[in-house]
């Protein structure tokens, strides 16, 4: 009895051992496995950083070509009607009437876009049908003659210098000592030029374009205006202007205003 007691003994430890073999087995098998699929599952942790935008002020080239462009949008050593005209010291393109926002596009308008064609196509613009004055083109070889803007052209070149939707076809008249308007005739969606029965004043003698910088979201031109007459109020002919043009969201830089400094 006594042997068979001593000879259970290394057996009952035996399956102790195997017990614990197993079980510690079970517990690095279930580590693994829920340590593995914990990884799977959890969503990696992303560092939450505030982006840094670099301030930009950067000089640039007045001769550069985008530069030269801008400064060409609204060039007034030919006056228009609603700018340095008025004694306002800071104007929007808000504010900017739009006879004189189509009158700007024109002068961006090249001479394939100007087209020269007679009166008699525009009968609208015929002399004989107005009494207010103004007389269809100039007279050449006995015939009147005149030019002609289709209202596609000059919509493409107001929108260039103001933006999108910013176009509004009507009549409008050009400024400083050539007075004429560009009548519109909105059944062909065309502009008849038509000289007019008067006179206008020049206002700027000269301008010069002095410098021009970048931000991170527009460009800035510093203009030196000379008038033909003395200011009212300073008694001096040179002004200093900004011009600030906005960059849009379609990579187009637009006027937005421009401030006497």
């Amino acid at each position: 009895m006594e042997q068979k007691k001593q000879s259970s003994v290394p057996m009952i430890l035996f399956v102790i051992v195997m017990i614990l073999f197993v079980a510690t087995l079970g517990m690095l098998f279930y580590k693994e496995f829920f340590t593995k699929n914990s990884k799977e599952v959890k969503e990696p942790e992303v560092e939450q950083k505030e982006e840094q935008v670099e301030e930009i002020n950067e000089t640039l080239d007045i001769n550069d070509d985008l530069v030269q462009q801008l400064y060409n949008y609204m060039a007034i050593s030919d006056p228009w009607l609603g700018g340095v005209t008025s004694d306002k010291t800071k104007i929007t393109a808000s504010e900017i009437d739009n006879g004189s926002k189509l009158f700007l596009g024109y002068l961006q308008l090249n001479q394939r876009e100007v087209k020269y064609e007679s009166c008699g196509n525009y009968p609208e613009a015929m002399s004989e049908n107005n009494t207010d004055g103004i007389l269809c083109g100039e007279r050449n070889n006995m015939e009147l003659y005149t030019t002609v803007i289709s209202g596609t052209d000059l919509k493409k070149s107001v929108e260039t210098i103001f933006g999108p939707n910013t176009y509004q076809s009507e009549t409008f008249r050009g400024a400083g000592s050539d007075v004429f308007i560009y009548r519109y005739l909105p059944d062909k969606d065309v502009y008849v030029y038509q000289t007019y029965n008067g006179g206008g004043e020049r206002v700027v003698e000269s301008e010069e374009l002095v410098s021009a910088r970048k931000t991170n979201d527009s460009i800035i031109l510093n203009i030196k205006i000379t008038k033909c007459e003395p200011d009212v109020t300073t008694g001096e002919k040179s002004q200093n202007w900004t011009y600030v043009y906005q960059l849009n969201q379609d990579g187009n830089y637009y006027f937005s205003y421009m401030e006497r400094s």
